[in-house]
């Protein structure tokens, strides 16, 4: 368990690769709790809480699959879970976004670039404002979601 105590984002990376597995990550403030702007990224069955300014920022050319993961009451300007500035792939594999919610746009996700290569695949969203607009710019072959 990480606990930032409303203080802190956790994490700030902007090369090689990150892999975060089986972890509790919540009370963030400041900035998201993982900025990530290296080469690729796995997380796995880890759990976001709580966080401030959005749990995950993926920049660049970075990759990054996340699966089995939840985020709850993450609350950020674009993407209230997640915001995705990345040209590379990026995939989210049966994970669940509880209370997300956005000023702007994308209450759990928000995608910059509308390309291949973005998939959500076997996810849920649940009490996200706005419902409708869950996961902003992503092709809707490649969405697959429960609200």
């Amino acid at each position: 368990d990480i606990d930032c105590g409303y203080n802190c984002g956790l994490l700030y990376q902007d090369s090689g690769r990150l892999i975060i597995s089986e972890t509790n990550i919540y009370r963030t403030d400041i900035s998201r709790a993982i900025d990530f702007r290296g080469r690729s990224a796995i997380i796995d069955d880890t759990s976001f809480t709580d966080n401030k300014k959005g749990a995950i920022d993926i920049y660049g050319s970075a990759r990054m699959i996340i699966s089995k993961c939840t985020f709850e009451y993450s609350y950020a300007d674009y993407g209230g879970a997640i915001r995705s500035e990345t040209i590379g792939n990026v995939k989210f594999e049966c994970c669940s976004f509880r209370h997300c919610q956005a000023k702007y746009l994308g209450a759990a996700v928000y995608f910059k670039f509308r390309k291949y290569g973005q998939y959500v695949k076997e996810c849920e969203c649940l009490d996200c404002i706005s419902d409708n607009e869950a996961i902003f710019n992503v092709y809707d072959d490649d969405l697959e979601m429960n609200i």
